[in-house]
């Protein structure tokens, strides 16, 4: 039998890290369906998070899907790329509002891809500004500023 280190370990991370979300957000108080409590939430990440680790170490355990093939590398530009957008995007919006938070994660994280691509850029700086506006601004009524100047 064939076990898949990586998957294994990884499993097992998953499941624990899971479990561990869970029992701290029983502390919060979960509630009730009809009024919700500050613990329910975590406590569904939580336990998702556990049954997909549980899931990735029973896989594991059967020879997984990619056991004993090599794994590609990983690209750390791309990984660098996405978390410095983050790391701009919790920076600049505080700063300088929503907008110009969201224009800094997008141009960022584009080169993620590669070679980003203007028109794409633009495209998904206004659809996830507008988005942005509508759903916390609007919907939600979030104090977060648009832009200030």
């Amino acid at each position: 039998m064939t076990v898949s280190r990586t998957d294994f370990i990884g499993g097992v991370a998953l499941s624990v890290g899971g479990l561990l979300v869970s029992l701290q957000a029983m502390d919060y108080g979960l509630g009730t369906l009809r009024t919700i409590g500050p613990g329910l939430f975590p406590f569904a990440a939580g336990t998702v998070l556990t049954i997909l680790g549980l899931l990735l170490l029973l896989s594991s355990l059967r020879g997984g899907s990619g056991a004993g093939e090599p794994r590609p590398p990983i690209r750390w530009w791309a990984a660098a790329s996405v978390f410095g957008g983050l790391v701009a995007w919790a920076i600049v919006t505080p700063r300088f509002g929503l907008v110009p938070g969201t224009t800094a994660l997008v141009l960022i994280a584009s080169f993620a891809a590669g070679r980003p691509r203007p028109a794409m850029m633009f495209g998904l700086i206004v659809v996830l500004c507008g988005g942005g506006v509508l759903l916390f601004v609007e919907a939600l009524g979030l104090p977060l500023p648009i832009l200030k100047l």
